[in-house]
């Protein structure tokens, strides 16, 4: 979908729809349709037999998107009174019945500030949110299709159907809104799922499990059920603090904002909800708490104590003797985060087990008690306070989940010899242009030789579903062009490579 609010965008953006239905669906055809602005989406879920009997089970609100895809999903909306319920799903069942539709499905409308709706399409299948649905009903949809397949009439009246309670449910996506949702692919190194009343995660992945461009980026479902919509909020806040995804870049953290915000919390969700109210911030990046830093010492220097017990007759020295030094028994941990390094002294205390004295840049030491819970669950006691954690380190970097934010902190590298050899300029980095992501070359738009502008897009590159411009970062002349049409990239290959304008 693209929206155009001007003549001169119609054209480029006509392209790029085509471009993507085309990669998609294999039929490049698109629609004109009138924009509406800040409207809701509202749908409703039908049931329809073979013995012309059709029921609706109510609506689901799917309002909160990005990149017109959804990402919220409840039930019932707080949008609709029971007479505007009434009138959306007596229209979804005539739609139906005129088309003759046999199977579950989904009628899908927009609905304006003035209470009135707008028929959108409707999807001929089970859809993603369908959860939220049988939570409120308390119908299983596909064993109710299967009824349907099998020729059973439904066993179902429409005056009986009330709906109760409220569901949520929130879609884990494997992409970075900080960075304009790019999706993320790569290894699942880590996958703890939250458990609890009221909570279900529907997953199609698991720890050990690849990422590729080659599919949609939702990972998994998240969604919960309580008697009244701010309890279901409470339960989705404190689910999504209980959830982590290591080895790729995820949504939690937007989902978790989500939920937090008092316009959600009001039912104030329009369809441009994230861009109305600045969701993702990108220009205020999350602070980094002392207690991240704490974790992330207790950790690598608790592996280093392992390594060591497994190792305990080991000939070399740096292994045999542990993560402690000559330095009052002390040891240094250095970590970057948002391009800023800190300085993490920790040391253990001889008070009480799992104690330990740690001192960040240099400041006044205070003592943490760090209990590892599991593999990944890291419980975190200061004289102030207690929090849980969920940690997972690698040779050069420690991913962290607290309170509904990831954090990636990375440790010190080596340098390479290469770089070292060679010796490495900002301009020569700005000489070469990579892909940021795994994918397909759709649109090649300048060539070798052609002198562009700065913001200039350059190269189209499809993945997940989405498409990504690749654009001059500055007014120059391209040297190079290392891909065709159709050529499939890995993420940080190198794919353009310009000088700057003389």
């Amino acid at each position: 979908m693209r929206v155009v609010e001007n003549e001169a965008e119609f054209l480029p953006q006509l392209a790029g729809a085509q471009r993507e239905a085309l990669a998609a669906f294999g039929d490049g055809t698109v629609f004109l349709e009138r924009y509406l602005q800040q409207p809701r989406h509202i749908e409703i879920q039908i049931l329809a037999d073979t013995h012309g009997n059709i029921v609706h089970l109510g609506e689901r609100e799917c309002s909160i998107q990005r990149r017109h895809q959804k990402i919220v999903e409840e039930s019932p909306s707080i949008a609709l009174t029971p007479t505007l319920r009434a009138q959306m799903g007596a229209v979804a069942i005539r739609i139906a019945r005129a088309a003759n539709y046999v199977n579950a499905g989904t009628l899908e409308f927009m609905l304006d500030s003035d209470q009135q709706f707008y028929f959108l399409e409707m999807n001929t299948r089970l859809q993603v949110e369908h959860p939220v649905t049988e939570l409120v009903t308390g119908l299983d949809l596909v064993r109710q299709q299967l009824y349907i397949a099998s020729g059973e009439p439904l066993d179902l009246q429409q005056e009986k159907l009330t709906p109760r309670g409220h569901a949520i449910e929130v879609r884990l996506y494997a992409e970075d809104p900080q960075q304009q949702f790019l999706p993320s692919t790569g290894l699942i190194t880590g996958f703890i799922s939250p458990v609890g009343p009221g909570v279900r995660v529907d997953s199609g992945v698991a720890a050990g499990d690849e990422i590729s461009q080659y599919y949609d980026p939702m990972l998994a479902k998240l969604i919960v059920y309580a008697e009244q919509r701010p309890a279901a909020i409470a339960r989705l806040r404190a689910a999504l603090e209980r959830c982590a995804i290591f080895g790729v870049t995820t949504n939690i953290s937007l989902l978790h904002a989500i939920s937090l915000h008092p316009a959600f919390y009001a039912g104030e969700t329009p369809t441009n909800f994230l861009e109305l109210h600045s969701l993702p911030d990108t220009k205020i990046q999350p602070e980094l708490p002392d207690t991240i830093l704490a974790a992330a010492a207790i950790t690598v220097v608790k592996q280093d104590m392992q390594d060591v017990a497994r190792m305990p007759h080991s000939p070399n020295p740096w292994q045999s003797l542990g993560p402690w030094r000559t330095t009052g028994g002390e040891r240094t941990l250095t970590y970057t985060y948002q391009e800023q390094e800190y300085q993490v002294g920790i040391r253990p205390t001889t008070q009480r087990l799992e104690s330990w004295l740690i001192s960040i840049d240099q400041r006044e030491p205070m003592e943490v008690i760090g209990l590892v819970e599991n593999e990944n669950r890291l419980l975190i006691k200061t004289q102030h306070s207690q929090q849980a954690l969920y940690v997972q380190a690698q040779q050069y970097e420690i991913q962290l989940f607290m309170a509904g934010q990831q954090y990636r902190l990375e440790r010190t590298r080596p340098p390479e010899i290469a770089s070292a050899a060679h010796g490495s300029s900002q301009l020569q980095k700005q000489k070469s242009l990579t892909a940021p992501m795994a994918g397909t070359i759709v649109k090649v738009q300048a060539q070798e030789g052609d002198i562009v502008e700065a913001r200039q897009v350059l190269l189209i590159l499809s993945a997940m579903k989405m498409e990504h411009a690749i654009t001059a970062p500055y007014a120059g002349k391209i040297q190079r062009i290392y891909y065709a049409e159709g050529a499939v990239v890995q993420g940080g290959a190198l794919v353009v490579e310009m000088a700057e304008e003389e």
